[in-house]
């Protein structure tokens, strides 16, 4: 990281630090209400009849003696389009094993999907979770309940960030909360007892995180279209090429291999050349595994077809500091920041690439402006 940066990133750090001694604690009545609602969720092959992975899930909703759980993409994806099945096992919760091969509807950039569970006749349904959309706070209390090992946990931290993601199709949660293999699709407690996230990955660089979460909005979005989606057998839910390797891109992405996502990503941004987000990945996971060239090449290809594109500005700029043309990469932040952007992200780099050519003065101004955000 630059040194000029640095202590920046240092005083929001701070920040965040302080807010914790401010934040509300999640109260032992809470958690046991959330935990009947969280489940195991296996992922069976077909063939073999054997699980070939393992997440935890949350239900959302009843419809007509139906249960709608959320859970992460990447937990079923591997027997999506197959004669697989999935197994809920909500014991722990005291409501027993469910099978199902219902999928209702999924957000792959998100890594949501939503699966429905036919309950038996006469038998109750698992406790629901209410889903809060509206945006958390930074330094906001919370848990998150999952079931790794096959056993539920409880892990407690805050909220540190809330930020622009590319890897999760917007803003996205970073907590302090651990999650850990098999916590994928554990849901995200405030001290309400609301869903405000789903937890999704963990840094592979640290075993102290990162850890992240998809905002609960996500989580809304993908109930609200499950009222108008048509239920589909897992048999029926394949996925067409682009989906796949995009889908392959992201999960590249997320466990830092830059380089093999950006030709994911590239591959479907040559098959759609009207796909701009899949051209936009292919140009961040670039700039991200140190190709410099070949992700301006992808933010200048968006920026031919809409100049105002903000996100491809800012990318550009970075990789334009990263090759070293500074004063061009100032001209990028400066269309960004007239076009109406005022992310803190733009002021941070412009900060950088001013200080590269020793304008101090503008350098500063541009650290107080990110201050100010």
């Amino acid at each position: 990281m630059k040194y000029s940066s640095m202590l920046l990133w240092i005083f929001l750090i701070f920040c965040v630090i302080i807010f914790t001694s401010n934040a509300e604690e999640i109260s032992p009545e809470t958690i046991k209400k959330v935990k009947p609602s969280v489940a195991i969720v296996y992922a069976y092959d077909g063939s073999s009849n054997d699980p070939v992975s393992q997440g935890s899930g949350f239900f959302v909703d009843v419809r007509d003696n139906q249960s709608y759980m959320i859970t992460n993409f990447h937990v079923l994806k591997s027997i999506l389009g197959t004669e697989g099945h999935i197994e809920i096992d909500a014991n722990m919760g005291g409501y027993g094993l469910y099978s199902t091969k219902l999928i209702v509807s999924e957000d792959i950039s998100h890594d949501l999907i939503c699966i429905a569970v036919d309950i038996p006749e006469g038998s109750a349904a698992p406790p629901t979770l209410q889903v809060n959309n509206s945006m958390p706070s930074e330094g906001e209390s919370i848990i998150v309940v999952g079931m790794p090992d096959e056993e539920m946990t409880v892990s407690n931290g805050i909220i540190s960030s809330i930020s622009e993601n590319a890897l999760y199709g917007g803003e996205v949660l970073k907590i302090t909360a651990p999650i850990y293999k098999g916590s994928s699709g554990s849901p995200v407690i405030n001290s309400k007892g609301e869903v405000v996230g789903v937890a999704s990955y963990y840094s592979t660089k640290s075993t102290y995180g990162p850890y992240y979460a998809i905002i609960g909005d996500g989580v809304m979005n993908l109930i609200s279209s499950a009222g108008s989606s048509q239920e589909k057998e897992l048999k029926n839910f394949g996925l067409t090429l682009n989906d796949k390797n995009r889908s392959q891109g992201y999960d590249a992405a997320r466990s830092n291999d830059f380089e093999e996502a950006s030709s994911y990503f590239g591959k479907v941004a040559e098959e759609n050349e009207s796909d701009t987000d899949a051209a936009f990945l292919a140009g961040y996971c670039s700039k991200e595994a140190g190709l410099y060239e070949n992700a301006i090449n992808y933010y200048d290809n968006i920026l031919g077809k809409n100049p105002q594109d903000v996100s491809a500005l800012i990318g550009k700029g970075d990789a334009l500091i990263n090759l070293g043309n500074y004063s061009e990469a100032v001209e990028c932040f400066d269309r960004a920041l007239e076009i109406g952007s005022n992310r803190l992200d733009v002021w941070i780099l412009k900060g950088d690439a001013l200080y590269k050519i020793e304008l101090y003065n503008e350098s500063l101004n541009a650290y107080e402006k990110a201050l100010l955000i």
